[in-house]
């Protein structure tokens, strides 16, 4: 660590904070919300909670936006993010944060059709028959909700895509 700060202050005349510089394994190190595991750069922890934690607060379910409005709010924050991030290497991260968010989304319209015959009729837009869509009953204040095959159907990758939702998967390398 000497041996390093002294070149870079002498040789280089850079400065160097001592408080926030250290010497350290590569397998426990975080920089710029950044970690290498395995020989490959992957977000770290911390940035994926504080990923979720800003999606949360987008996504609220009593929020009063109309779900066009909310997905290019939440578009504006998600190009940022997977711009910064997209050097990552594990596509993994990227796929599973992609179904959460549209969990969440799904969660949030539910909440927004508030009467369960209007998602019987999406049903029916979507290509179910009236007398099966009918037969449909989903819990709008669940969060399991959101994992059922009715709900999937209506609220599909393709619908999402129509919405203009923004795919963190798309960016990957």
């Amino acid at each position: 660590m000497e041996g390093t700060i002294r070149y870079l202050e002498d040789e280089l005349k850079l400065p160097v904070n001592k408080e926030k510089s250290g010497v350290c394994k590569i397998k426990g190190a975080t920089f710029l919300s950044f970690q290498i595991l395995r020989g490959k750069i992957r977000v770290s922890g911390k940035a994926r909670t504080k990923f979720k934690r800003k999606v949360r607060e987008l996504t609220k379910r009593n929020n009063p936006l109309s779900m066009y409005q909310l997905v290019q709010s939440l578009n504006e924050y998600l190009r940022g993010w997977v711009n910064y991030f997209r050097i990552q290497e594990f596509k993994n991260i990227f796929r599973d944060l992609d179904s959460w968010i549209r969990s969440r989304l799904r969660s949030t319209q539910l909440k927004k059709w508030k009467k369960p015959h209007k998602f019987q009729r999406m049903m029916i837009r979507s290509g179910y028959k009236p007398e099966d869509a009918h037969k449909i009953w989903v819990k709008k204040n669940r969060w399991r909700s959101v994992n059922r095959k009715e709900v999937r159907f209506v609220m599909s990758l393709y619908w999402f895509r129509a919405q203009g939702l923004v795919f963190l998967n798309d960016f990957t390398m």
